[in-house]
This record gives C-alpha cells, structure tokens and sequence, in this order.
C-alpha cells in the first residue's frame, strides 16, 4: 500500500503517460498506464478505433519507426510522455 494513497489517481501522473495513438481509423490522444503491456495497449486501443481486437495479431504498434514488443511494458521500453505511437497493420510476410 502507497503512503499517499491510491484514492488520488488524477494527481498521480507518475504511472501514466499521454499518448497519441496514430492509426488510419483515426487518432487517439490519451494518458496509459507505464506498467501496461504493449499487447494489452493494442488490443484496447483497436477497440476504442472500432477495429475487431480479435485481429491483433495483424497489427502492430510502431514507435520511432521500431515496431514495439508485444510483451514489454511501456514502462520497460522507456516510452515518453507526448510520445506518436503507429497503429499498423503487420508487413506481410511472402
């Protein structure tokens, strides 16, 4: 338990970072949580832009023109506040 509280989350921008999700369905500007994984963020970012989560698998989330790790946090990958984030659809692979 945190000494200052879990009840005061809108002054507790440490754990969050202000994101835009770019994608051809639309933008996305948002505050997400440091410790989610980048899988969980696409999944839940393809269902606010009305894409069908059940095919994340065919996308991809692009950072600084690197595709990002599914299973690392966005904490872990050192993703910056005000930081474009690509929603794209994965390169075929012939």
């Amino acid at each position: 338990m945190s000494e200052n509280g879990d009840h005061d989350d809108e002054h507790d921008h440490d754990n969050l970072v202000d994101l835009i999700i770019v994608s051809s369905s639309g933008d996305i500007e948002d505050d997400f949580p440091l410790n989610q994984k980048v899988q969980a963020l696409k999944t839940s970012v393809m269902g606010r832009l009305d894409i069908d989560p059940s095919k994340a698998k065919q996308y991809q989330l692009v950072y600084d023109g690197d595709p990002l790790p599914g299973n690392k946090t966005l904490a872990e990958l050192g993703i910056a506040d005000g930081s474009e984030i690509v929603l794209e659809p994965e390169p075929e692979v012939i």
